[in-house]
Formats: structure tokens, C-alpha cells, sequence
């Protein structure tokens, strides 16, 4: 038996006979219902193994066609210095938008929102 292939039952869905009474978008809905994703939060979702798996496939049709287009892919960190934002006074603009914190050495970081 190949190694790779997950049972049914190892896929650990949730699924749901309503949608959300939050979701609008009709694929929103769908993918809600058959356990791709869980709402954890207001904007904050946890993937199934089914909802991974489309990820990753439309992660490998992105890196296909920037690959045709001879780009390149970077990784940026989602932790950003202070400095970066200030540079382009998005600091300030983003408001209460923009996720704001300190290390322990209390250097200022965001949550970088781009």
C-alpha cells in the first residue's frame, strides 16, 4: 500500500450542514461547509487537510507561471522592524490597523499587514 494515501478517515474534517450565517461569498460558504476551513476568528482560519491541499496546489500553479514569466519567488517574515514602515510613514497611516508590538528589548515590530 503506498505510504502517501490517507485514509477517509485520518482527514479529520469538519464538516458543517449550515454555513456560516457570516459568509456571503458563495465559495466561501462551500468550502466552509465541506471542512476546508474552520473560522477560528474574525479573519483567522484553520485548513483541513483538504483545504491544504488546495492551497498547495494553487501555491504550485502560482510558482508554475512565474516561472513562465521568469520571476523569481520570495519569503518575506510576517514580523517586521519598526523602521520599514516608518521609511514610507505607514507607521502612522495604518492606525489601529496595523498589529503593534515589543520585544523584550522593547525594539518596536508589526505584523506586517503587505
Amino acid at each position: 500500500m503506498n505510504k502517501n494515501i490517507l485514509k477517509w478517515t485520518q482527514t479529520h474534517l469538519f464538516t458543517q450542514k449550515e454555513a456560516p450565517a457570516d459568509a456571503e461569498i458563495p465559495s466561501h460558504k462551500l468550502m466552509m461547509r465541506s471542512g476546508f476551513m474552520k473560522k477560528l476568528a474574525p479573519g483567522l482560519y484553520t485548513y483541513g487537510a483538504i483545504g491544504l491541499r488546495a492551497i498547495r496546489k494553487f501555491e504550485n500553479i502560482l510558482r508554475e507561471e512565474l516561472h513562465t514569466a521568469k520571476g523569481i519567488e520570495i519569503l518575506m517574515p510576517v514580523v517586521q522592524p519598526k523602521e520599514l514602515w516608518v521609511e514610507t510613514n505607514r507607521w502612522t497611516e495604518m492606525g489601529a490597523g496595523l498589529l503593534k508590538f515589543k520585544n523584550r528589548n522593547d525594539h518596536e515590530f508589526c505584523l506586517g499587514a503587505t
